[in-house]
């Protein structure tokens, strides 16, 4: 029972706003919204605004705090432009929305229509909408994918103002699109960078201190660093290639949530440019020969041996991945954040391995699965039951199919009408065993992400017994990577502070 009338804003900036600035977007829609108010009389306590991709709930942090807001049963109701501003994602997130509303018995107010989710029909109403609102994101999605893919073939930059080091973007005359040109002063220092890693033999950080000494600066207008240099030297744009889809998205559901993230795509398009190159390919493809044999992976098998937290451990301040320093005078080894001028403190190993057991074991204690769904937003018993109901509309579906042909038969029927009804009816019956078969795999994988949860808990259980009787270091390493995503450290003081992020079952 809600107290008071309090009420919330939301506002995000979406595709459909491409001709506004994020800034212009978010101010028009607020004075939009906020004249509804007026009119409405009513006063929001808090306005939450986002400029961000619709893809997933997740990814949206005001969102998330939205929701949080909502279910603490307090708001009357969440103003905001449309309902697709809300969730235009995947099933599952829309009925996560949905149902929050739903249950916190809190309204959507638009300046087209009031969603009150205690009524049958707005409920309805709004998931038709957030239905045709998502179709209608895959197709301009679609369309944005293949106009960028167009564009790359045809050598267009398609990566906006980001250019690289020694070139900037412009305006292609006369057609759609855009290019780059060189910045000559910069192209110098980018054949210089190719020239010191190849002629002078030079590494990555040598030649970043030594552009620094010189008084050159990035892009950014900021020191160089070796991974800069290192994007540089390996970046086929400089012999005038495009590079497409060098990332690519990874969906996973974590927590009951989507979560899309980017991951390196390890085979990109590459295509001809329309932009002039600055380095040679001659010069180009010996660089690569020099990198293949010069390289030093991040964690070499030395010191993967050493450190059972390579690749899973980093610092919470600066986001590097925390090292292994040589045993001190007592014999004992250190945890500690390489980047320089980082505020991070070390910590011995031993006590970190200590309280990320303890911290595996309480999360196993207290963490409990939210129940299973699909994609879709169902359930396995809800499943069932529309697999139950699609096949008693099927029966029935092929029962009226079999009358029409008696009836055509029987000469009732004119040929024109056997074939209108018989077509009507075998496209009702091909969209329900299309639907039915879906339902099944929904079934099928719900089963196995149930299995998967009741093995997991045991496997982690045992993972924390076995773990301080490993042989190895790498051993440890194989059996943390099981189960633990990544961990975050925090040492500014005396104590330091875990959050460990564990691999759940998908």
């Amino acid at each position: 029972m809600k107290t008071s009338k309090l009420y919330l804003m939301y506002l995000r900036k979406s595709r459909a706003d491409a001709d506004y600035s994020d800034t212009e977007t978010l101010a028009r829609h607020r004075r939009r919204l906020l004249d509804l108010c007026e009119t409405l009389g009513i006063k929001c306590s808090e306005i939450i605004e986002e400029v961000g991709s619709a893809d997933s709930i997740a990814a949206r942090p005001g969102m998330l705090r939205l929701l949080s807001l909502i279910e603490s049963g307090n708001y009357e109701a969440v103003v905001c432009v449309d309902m697709d501003r809300l969730s235009r994602g995947s099933g599952a997130d829309q009925a996560l929305l949905i149902n929050t509303l739903k249950y916190s018995d809190t309204k959507v107010i638009t300046p087209f229509k009031t969603y009150d989710f205690a009524n049958d029909s707005d409920e309805t109403f709004a998931e038709f909408n957030l239905f045709f609102a998502k179709n209608e994101y895959r197709a301009i999605k679609r369309r944005m994918q293949q106009g960028r893919a167009d564009a790359a073939r045809e050598g267009k930059w398609i990566s906006g103002i980001n250019a690289p080091y020694g070139y900037e973007p412009y305006k292609l005359k006369g057609k759609k699109g855009y290019s780059l040109q060189i910045v000559p002063n910069r192209a110098q220092v980018v054949q210089m960078i190719f020239d010191l890693y190849t002629e002078q033999n030079m590494g990555t950080k040598a030649i970043a201190a030594h552009l620094n000494k010189n008084g050159f600066l990035n892009q950014f207008e900021k020191p160089w660093s070796a991974c800069h240099i290192y994007k540089i030297l390996k970046d086929p744009v400089y012999i005038g290639k495009i590079r497409f889809q060098k990332y690519k998205k990874v969906t996973k559901i974590v927590n009951g949530l989507q979560v899309v993230s980017n991951v390196r795509n390890p085979a990109p398009n590459v295509y001809d440019g329309l932009h002039e190159p600055i380095i040679s390919e001659e010069q180009f493809k010996k660089v690569q020969q020099v990198k293949e044999t010069h390289h030093i992976p991040h964690t070499t098998a030395k010191r993967l041996h050493q450190n059972p937290f390579a690749g899973i451990m980093r610092c919470a301040n600066c986001g590097k991945m925390l090292a292994l320093r040589s045993p001190d005078k007592k014999g004992k080894r250190s945890l500690y954040c390489t980047t320089p001028g980082c505020n991070t403190r070390q910590a011995y190993l031993e006590d970190i391995e200590e309280a990320v057991l303890y911290a595996l074991g309480e999360w196993l204690n207290d963490y409990t699965f939210a129940p299973v769904t699909h994609d879709a937003g169902r359930g396995r018993e809800e499943t069932l039951r529309a697999i139950t109901l699609l096949n008693e509309d099927l029966t029935a579906d092929k029962t009226r199919l079999k009358r029409v042909y008696q009836f055509f038969e029987d000469g009732i029927y004119t040929a024109e009408e056997f074939r209108s009804r018989a077509n009507d009816l075998n496209q009702k019956i091909e969209t329900l065993q299309e639907q039915i078969l879906k339902a099944e795999e929904e079934v099928k994988l719900i089963d196995a992400m149930e299995k998967a949860r009741a093995e997991w808990r045991p496997q982690v259980q045992t993972i924390i017994e076995v773990y301080n009787n490993q042989p190895t270091a790498a051993d440890k390493n194989r059996l943390l990577k099981m189960v633990v995503d990544h961990i975050t450290y925090t040492k500014t003081g005396s104590e330091f502070e875990l959050d460990v992020f564990p691999l759940l079952p998908q």
